[in-house]
C-alpha cells in the first residue's frame, strides 16, 4: 500500500474508535435481525415467554407449600381436640384451595416453561446458522472491496484476521444478547418485584452481593481485549507454521527436503509466547473470580440465614420461605450462568466483536468513477514509480510507454527486472506511487477498484487450482456471463407458462447444458484440453479431495488459459502464460495468444521470446527502467539488451538440440 493511503485508512479508523464503543453492540443486533427478522421475533417471544412461566412457577410453590401447611395444620388442630369434627380430606380436593388443583397448575406451569425453552433453543440454532452466512458473506463483501495491495500490509492482514475471529464471537455474542434480553432481565425484574413484595431487604441483599461479580467481569473485558490485541501478529504466525506442517501444499518440500521440524520448533516458540500471554491474563483473572466467589458464597449463606430469620419472625409465612429456598438455588445457578458464564465470555471475546464490528466500517481508498469505456481501451503509463510497502527501494522507476487501442504488447526483462510489479500495477492490484496510469484517458487512482477489475481479464502465472468440476474452474471467471445466458434463455422458458419453481430448476440445467457447456467445451479444445479424456467431461471434479482426480502442470495451466478466454473483456494481460505447457505444443499456444489478442489490449509478460515475437511492440525492462522497446525486428537490429537475451536464449536452445 502506498504511504498516502495507509495514512488515509489510519485516520479514518481512529475516528471511529469512539462510535464503535457506543454502537458495537446495535450494530450487531441490527446485522441479527436484518438477517432472520421472522426467527429473531420468535426468539423475543419464546424467551420472554420461558423468564415468566420461571417466575410463575415460585409463586406457584408458594401457593402450594402454603396449601399444605394449612391442611397439615388443620390436620394437627384435629388431633389436639379430638372432640371437634374431623377435618376430612377436602384440602387435597380440586376447588376450593385444594392441594391437587394447586399440584396441577404447577405441573402445566412447569411444562409450559419447558416447551417455551425447548422452542426458544431450537429457533436460536436455526437463527444462528443463518446469522453466520450473513455475517460471513458481508466480511467478504468488505474483504473483496480492498485492492490487491491491501493484503500486503501487516497492519490490515491482522485488521482482517482479527475480524474472522470476531464472525464466530459476534454470532454467540447475538445469542447471549437474546438471552439477557429475553430470558435473565424478564426473570430477574419479576423475581425482583416478587421478592421486593415480600421484603425488599430480599432485594437489596441480592443485589449486594452481584455487584463484585459485575465489576469482576468489567475487569475481564479490558485485559482480555488487551489481549486480543497483543496476540494477533503471534496467533496469526503460530498458524501459518501449522499450516506449512498439515496442508498439502506444503506436504512434499516440507516432507522431502525435511523441514518439518524446523517448522515445528518455529510454531511452538510462537504458539509458547501466545500462551504465555494467554496465562498472564488468565492467571491474574482467575485470582480476581475465585475471591469474588468467596464473597458470593458468603452472600449466599448470608442471605439463606435472612430468610431463616424472617420465617422465625414471623416476616414471611412459611409457604413464602419453602418457595424462596426451592427458588433460590436456582437463581443463583441463574446468575452465576449469567454474570460468570455468559458475559465472562463476552468480557473475554468483546476485542473481537469489535473488530469485527470495526472491519466493517473501514473504507479503502478508492477512486469514484466507474466509467471506463466501451470497446478495447488505452493504456498509457507516464512516468510511473513504485515502491513496495515498508521499503525504500524503488521497483519502477520513470516507466513510460502506451498501448494502442487493439495493440498487443510483451514486456520483456530478466529476474528481478520489474516485470510482474509491472504487472500488478496494470491489473490495478497496487497504484504507483509515483507518476499515473490511464485507462482511456483516467487515472487509476480515480477509478474504482471493483470497475478496473471488471474491465480486464488474464492468464497468470500463479493460477489457482479451484477444487471445484472442470466447467466450473473455466466458468468461474465470468459468472456475470452464465447468468446472462440464463436469463435469456429463461425468458424463452416463461413464455410457456410453466410453473415458475419448475422453471428455475430446468433453468439451471438448461443454461449449463445447451449454453454455457458448449462455450466452455470449445474454449477448452482450442486451448488444447484433451475433454475427451475426463472421466465425466465437464462435470469432472478436478479434486482428490472432493474425490475426483488431479491434472497434469501443463493440464491445469490450459485450464487457466481457457478461464482467461472465458471471460471476455477488451483488455488482457497474459502473464507467463505458457510456463508450464510442454515445447511441443509451445508453438500452437502461441497462434492461440495470436487470435485471442487479435480484437483486444493486450499485455503479455513473458522471459521466452519466441512468445514476445508474436507482439505488435516489446518493451524490455531492466532493473526497473524501461531501456527499449520496440519490434522484434527493430529491437534485434539495435543489438541492446533484448538482442543480447534474444542471442543467449538461441545460443542455449542451439547446445540443448546439439547435445
Amino acid at each position: 500500500m502506498n504511504q498516502n493511503s495507509g495514512k488515509c485508512m489510519r485516520c479514518r479508523e481512529a475516528g471511529m474508535k469512539k462510535r464503535h464503543k457506543k454502537f458495537v453492540f446495535g450494530r450487531i443486533l441490527a446485522l441479527t435481525f436484518r438477517a432472520a427478522p421472522v426467527g429473531v421475533s420468535v426468539i423475543l417471544l419464546t424467551g420472554i415467554l420461558h423468564s415468566v412461566f420461571l417466575v410463575l412457577q415460585t409463586v406457584c410453590m408458594q401457593v402450594f407449600f402454603e396449601r399444605v401447611s394449612a391442611g397439615n395444620l388443620q390436620v394437627l388442630a384435629a388431633a389436639r381436640h379430638p372432640t371437634e369434627a374431623a377435618p376430612g380430606w377436602g384440602w387435597l380436593s380440586f376447588g376450593n384451595g385444594g392441594i391437587l388443583e394447586s399440584i396441577l397448575i404447577l405441573a402445566g406451569v412447569i411444562a409450559a416453561g419447558l416447551i417455551f425453552g425447548t422452542v426458544h433453543n431450537a429457533v436460536v440454532e436455526g437463527v444462528s446458522f443463518r446469522v453466520v452466512k450473513e455475517f460471513n458473506r458481508r466480511l467478504q463483501m468488505q474483504t473483496a472491496r480492498f485492492p490487491a495491495e491491501a493484503f500486503e500490509d501487516a497492519s490490515f492482514l491482522e485488521r482482517h484476521e482479527n475480524a474472522k475471529k470476531g464472525v464466530e464471537q459476534s454470532v454467540f455474542f447475538m445469542n447471549i444478547c437474546f438471552l439477557i434480553a429475553t430470558y435473565y432481565v424478564p426473570y430477574f425484574v419479576l423475581m425482583g418485584i416478587y421478592l421486593a413484595m415480600l421484603k425488599p431487604v430480599f432485594l437489596a441483599a441480592l443485589l449486594l452481593i452481584f455487584l463484585p461479580v459485575l465489576a469482576q467481569q468489567r475487569y475481564r473485558s479490558r485485559s482480555f481485549a488487551k489481549l486480543e490485541q497483543e496476540t494477533v501478529k503471534d496467533r496469526r504466525m503460530f498458524e501459518y507454521y501449522q499450516g506449512c506442517m498439515t496442508k498439502l501444499e506444503f506436504f512434499k518440500e516440507t516432507r522431502l527436503l525435511g523441514a518439518y521440524h524446523f517448522f515445528e520448533r518455529l510454531f511452538l516458540e510462537a504458539l509458547g509466547r501466545y500462551g504465555r500471554k494467554e496465562w498472564r491474563v488468565q492467571v491474574s483473572s482467575g485470582v480476581r473470580q475465585m475471591l469474588i466467589k468467596s464473597l458470593t458464597l458468603a452472600g449466599y449463606l448470608a442471605v439463606m440465614l435472612l430468610f431463616v430469620w424472617e420465617v422465625w419472625n414471623g416476616g414471611v409465612s412459611v409457604g413464602a420461605f419453602a418457595a424462596l429456598f426451592t427458588s433460590l438455588n436456582t437463581m443463583f445457578r441463574i446468575m452465576e450462568e449469567l454474570v460468570c458464564g455468559h458475559v465472562g465470555r463476552i468480557s473475554e471475546n468483546y476485542g473481537s466483536i469489535r473488530n469485527y464490528a470495526a472491519f466493517l466500517d473501514l473504507e479503502p481508498v478508492n477512486g469514484t468513477s466507474t466509467e471506463i469505456g466501451e470497446g478495447n481501451p488505452e493504456i498509457r503509463a507516464e512516468h510511473l514509480d513504485f515502491c513496495y510497502p515498508g521499503c525504500e527501494t524503488e521497483v519502477l522507476k520513470d516507466v513510460s510507454f502506451v498501448v494502442r487501442p487493439g495493440e498487443t504488447v510483451a514486456v520483456v526483462g530478466e529476474n528481478g527486472a520489474g516485470k510482474s510489479t509491472l504487472l500488478k500495477v496494470l491489473c490495478g492490484q497496487y497504484l504507483p506511487t509515483g507518476g499515473c496510469l490511464r485507462i482511456n484517458g483516467k487515472c487509476t487512482g480515480e477509478l474504482r477498484w471493483e470497475a478496473f477489475a471488471d474491465s480486464l481479464s488474464g492468464v497468470f502465472q500463479n493460477y489457482v487450482r479451484y477444487g471445484m468440476t472442470l466447467f466450473e474452474n473455466v466458468a468461474v471467471s465470468d459468472s456475470g456471463r452464465i447468468k446472462a445466458e440464463c436469463a435469456a434463455l429463461d425468458g424463452r422458458c416463461m413464455g410457456t407458462g410453466c410453473e415458475d419453481a419448475l422453471c428455475a430448476g430446468r433453468m439451471k440445467e438448461a443454461c449449463e447444458d445447451e449454453a454455457c457447456e458448449k462455450t466452455v467445451e470449445k474454449i477448452l479444445q482450442k486451448c488444447g484440453f484433451p475433454v475427451e479424456r475426463m472421466p465425466e467431461g465437464l462435470s469432472t471434479m478436478l479434486s482428490r479431495e472432493f474425490g475426483g482426480i488431479d491434472l497434469s502442470g501443463g493440464q491445469w495451466q490450459k485450464a487457466a488459459i481457457a478461464r482467461g478466454c472465458f471471460r471476455e473483456r477488451g483488455m488482457l494481460i497474459l502473464d507467463e502464460p505458457t510456463a508450464a505447457i510442454d515445447p511441443l505444443e509451445e508453438r500452437h499456444m502461441y497462434l492461440l495468444f495470436e487470435e485471442i489478442c487479435r480484437e483486444r489490449t493486450a499485455v503479455i509478460i513473458t522471459h521466452r521470446l519466441a512468445a514476445a515475437r508474436a507482439a505488435d511492440r516489446i518493451l524490455v525492462m531492466e532493473k526497473g527502467h524501461l531501456v527499449e522497446q520496440g519490434t522484434h525486428d527493430e529491437l534485434v537490429r539495435a543489438k541492446g539488451a533484448y538482442w543480447r537475451m534474444y542471442d543467449l536464449q538461441k545460443q542455449n536452445y542451439a547446445e540443448f538440440v546439439s547435445g
